[in-house]
């Protein structure tokens, strides 16, 4: 496992860094694979859960947490991942373009040591990784020309087929196979639908939630609907695409050195030869070069060729949504063009080993050097140790602080999951959610900001019999609580990252500032943007969060105390009496609306605020915005600097209300959480 070697030579377990969250101890992973299998997840305060499964692996995770670290159990789901991604490998090149067994692994090889996996590793995306994995196996199995025991084949291609559902965009990419497969007349339509057909008790956990929920104006598609601004961004520069790379937060990029990045073009290369020397297999050679075209179309998405089919579709076809990183589908091209690539090799044997060895130097490096970018979790040990002064906790939760992701150790400049986001404490459970809102919002952004006299109560209430503090943690929330700042007239501004409505700012000199958009209006600067028109005009009679539009009408970050941002389907949804709502102006007014009068909203209006009162609060009195205008002196996809100038001083307000009526308690008092360091 040359590719792993760095990372198991490690005793520690990755952290801190974007969606790593495997847990330390074993009751966390054991709380984590639970949460996979059942149909209701303790995030918060418990829902449904969306994404229920079925796949064995999640129950051998289970039972292997009992007999084994967790550390060990990582190690060993990583190195069976890798093993049958490099088999899958091997096992298309020889059964699908005869590539003998020395060079069918040199090409399993590569296709698990791409740009791809990298970034992936280096995310924390494990599943992405299984899926990855099983991928060549169903390829191999979809597209082999002979066929001696049917009944066998059908069975081992729904069991690939399905396994490629342990992540949703992966699945996607085996459909898609599974179609081209009829459409070449590599299977008949009938093999596709028994394929389907056997794999369907293990798909349907899987599909069943999120087809349900996938609604217009509810669901996690509609929650987390990719706009045009974050699908900008998510899309390959077309030379990349071409070299495998160009994941947005350029993991592969960091750990590469710049001359050889561009060694992956001999990949693409040799993938071009061995299309003109095919003879015997030109049918299938064809079938994977487009498999390899399609997914690069798409990978480069708004930079692409297609930019405006991809527009069209994503601001229209909620679907498309499951695709919110463009870079998922590299796998299938990096998979086709390693595929030809080893056909070529195997015909020109020098040159092959000469490409093979400039391809490690390309991709070794990254994977040496990859734990250089981890965070380390606590030992479980530590956990342990901690566990042992909480016995005497009462049932109820525990708040680990802090508890707003991304965090991380304060010197680190990034920060990431929550390691012990599902790690109890004795009869504690952890209170956790990805992305607080409501009550638990209100308390930890109180927390967060220093008032704990009024945080603790409001945690209480929400049944917190434990608050842990982590020494050296820092959170690097996106919206955390900020004063306002002094910007002075023509302050220099610059743009670090944009993801759909959150923004990263830096007022320079001073030091970056993370948040929302700020008060001061935007609306009538030469944007670079390419926008989507979810964010701009949401259809008649649909209501939406505020939270997006802070770009398009500073307003609705005014609307008093008394009002509540959330997601769409959870305002539009709830028994509010009263909702906040602001039109399409940056001058007009908010008001109070009845429930009774939804219907009569005016069009394009925002959604902002919902409460429990019988009668709402008096509208509170605005700040004023400072209105500025922008000259934008250097635009990129991911970076934009310019002056701004406001004509005088002013106040940056980054705002986020919570509504402080948001009460649960069953009328019974709760202690004060014990805290614990």
């Amino acid at each position: 496992m040359l590719l792993l070697a760095p990372f198991l030579a490690h005793n520690g377990i990755p952290a801190y860094i974007h969606d790593w969250s495997w847990p330390p101890d074993q009751a966390g992973l054991r709380a984590m694979t639970a949460r996979a299998l059942s149909a209701w997840v303790p995030d918060g305060l418990g829902a449904p859960n969306t994404f229920p499964t079925v796949l064995p692996q999640f129950y051998l995770e289970w039972l292997l947490s009992w007999l084994l670290s967790s550390k060990a159990v990582l190690d060993l789901v990583l190195v069976i991942t890798f093993a049958l991604g490099i088999g899958g490998g091997a096992l298309a090149a020889r059964s699908l373009l005869g590539v003998e067994t020395r060079w069918a692994l040199i090409c399993g090889f590569f296709y698990m040591a791409g740009p791809i996996t990298i970034a992936k590793f280096v995310a924390g995306h494990t599943s992405y990784l299984e899926g990855y994995a099983a991928l060549p196996f169903f390829l191999a199995l979809a597209l082999r020309a002979e066929i001696r025991n049917r009944r066998l084949w059908l069975v081992l291609s729904a069991i690939a087929f399905a396994f490629t559902i342990v992540q949703l965009q992966i699945f996607g990419l085996a459909i898609l196979i599974l179609i081209l497969a009829v459409i070449f007349r590599r299977r008949t339509l009938k093999d596709a639908a028994l394929i389907f057909a056997i794999a369907l008790p293990v798909l349907l956990p899987a599909l069943l939630g999120p087809l349900a929920l996938a609604q217009p104006t509810h669901g996690p598609i509609a929650m987390q609907r990719a706009v045009l601004s974050w699908q900008l961004q998510q899309s390959v520069p077309p030379l990349e695409a071409v070299e495998g790379r160009g994941y947005f937060l350029r993991y592969y990029e960091m750990l590469t050195s710049f001359w050889l990045q561009h060694v992956l073009l001999l990949f693409p290369l040799c993938a071009l030869f061995a299309l003109g020397q095919l003879r015997r297999e030109i049918r299938i050679g064809a079938l994977l070069a487009t498999l390899a075209l399609i997914a690069w179309l798409t990978a480069t998405g708004l930079r692409g060729p297609l930019a405006g089919l991809w527009s069209l579709l994503f601001a229209r076809v909620s679907a498309f949504s499951v695709y919110r990183e463009l870079y998922d589908v590299m796998a299938l091209y990096w998979l086709g063009v390693v595929l030809l690539a080893a056909h070529f090799w195997k015909t020109q044997r020098v040159v092959g080993w000469l490409f093979a060895i400039f391809g490690l130097w390309a991709t070794l490096p990254a994977w040496f050097a990859a734990p250089n970018l981890f965070g380390w979790a606590p030992a479980a040990r530590t956990i342990g140790e901690l566990g042992g002064h909480a016995n005497g906790l009462p049932d109820g939760r525990i708040i680990w602080w802090p508890a707003q992701q991304p965090l991380g150790p304060s010197d680190r400049p990034v920060g990431g999951a929550d390691p012990l986001a599902y790690t109890p404490l004795g009869r504690a459970r952890p209170l956790f959610e990805y992305q607080p809102y409501g009550l638990l919002a209100a308390a930890l952004t109180l927390a967060q900001g220093g008032n704990w006299k009024t945080a603790e109560p409001i945690l209480s209430q929400l049944g917190v019999v434990a608050i842990a503090d982590r020494t050296g943690l820092a959170t690097f929330i996106s919206g955390k609580p900020d004063p306002a700042r002094p910007v002075p007239s023509d302050a220099r501004t610059k743009l670090l990252a944009e993801a759909g409505g959150i923004r990263l700012f830096s007022i320079l000199p001073a030091e970056p500032i993370v948040g929302m958009q700020p008060a001061a209006n935007f609306t009538d600067l030469p944007h670079p943007f390419s926008h989507s028109v979810i964010d701009i005009t949401p259809a008649p009679g649909r209501f939406v969060a505020a939270y997006p539009y802070y770009w398009v009408t500073p307003t609705v970050g005014f609307c008093g105390q008394a009002s509540v941002l959330g997601y769409a389907n959870d305002l539009a949804a709830g028994q509010h009496p009263w909702y906040f709502v602001a039109p399409f102006s940056s001058s007009a007014p908010c008001s109070w609306v009845a429930r009774s009068a939804l219907t009569r909203f005016p069009k394009n209006a925002l959604l902002v605020a919902g409460g429990w009162s019988e009668r709402p609060l008096p509208i509170g009195t605005a700040p004023r915005a400072t209105t500025g205008s922008v000259i934008i002196k250097h635009a990129a996809a991911d970076q934009i600097e310019g002056d701004l100038h406001t004509g005088q001083a002013g106040m940056l307000v980054l705002r986020s209300d919570f509504d402080p009526r948001w009460i649960l308690s069953d009328g019974n008092a709760r202690p004060t959480p014990s805290r614990l360091v």
